[in-house]
């Protein structure tokens, strides 16, 4: 569930980029929790007690931070759409959006998707974001070393549910981000902290 609404956070503030060219945030979503899980089965219940202890606090610092640096930077772009109104200037007479052909993933979108700088969130942010949020699936590995269950087959079929589960996430957000507009990032930011407040509660 984490893995969704992340996932869905980060395809409302990039809701410009093509959905394909998204892919690969559900793939480190799914090698996280699956890498987790496979884990979570050798080390044993030392380590996984620790973090099923630590997993909530651990877990919102780290969506916080970003939610907030998301949120810094969507107020920063209203900032600038502002300033250009007062200058007299209409800030969505910008030509139409284009999406450059090269991509990286660790520069975020290569080339112009329209006059005002895209939103970009880099390999970096979404590892440490998949991290933050497969904590859990520690836990879970160790308890497929009690239940004899197959650990390949079960991290296999984790992978597979992450991966589904968080493309599910990309495709609602892009199309929340495409209604939200200019306010895509700030409410990006907001579903971070709020996914990050709930992993305290839960």
């Amino acid at each position: 569930m984490d893995s969704f609404a992340v996932s869905l956070s980060n395809s409302i503030a990039l809701y410009r980029t093509a959905s394909v060219r998204l892919l690969w945030i559900p793939a480190i979503f799914a090698i996280a929790q699956s890498t987790l899980a496979a884990l979570g089965f050798v080390l044993g219940s030392f380590v996984g007690t620790f973090l099923e202890t630590f997993e909530g606090p651990i877990t919102f610092a780290v969506l916080a931070i970003l939610g907030a640096e998301m949120i810094y930077s969507g107020i920063k772009a209203q900032r600038k759409e502002l300033s250009k109104r007062r200058e007299g200037i209409e800030p969505h007479a910008q030509p139409k959006a284009h999406i450059s052909k090269r991509f990286s993933p660790l520069g975020g979108l290569r080339g112009k998707i329209n006059t005002e700088e895209p939103s970009r969130i880099t390999v970096v942010t979404v590892l440490i974001e998949a991290l933050a949020t497969s904590l859990d699936s520690f836990a879970i590995g160790f308890m497929l070393r009690a239940t004899s269950t197959n650990p390949i087959l079960a991290c296999a079929v984790i992978a597979l549910i992450t991966f589904v589960v968080s493309v599910a996430g990309i495709i609602i957000g892009k199309r929340a981000g495409m209604i939200l507009g200019e306010k895509a990032q700030l409410f990006g930011g907001i579903v971070l902290i709020g996914i990050g407040v709930l992993s305290l509660v839960t």
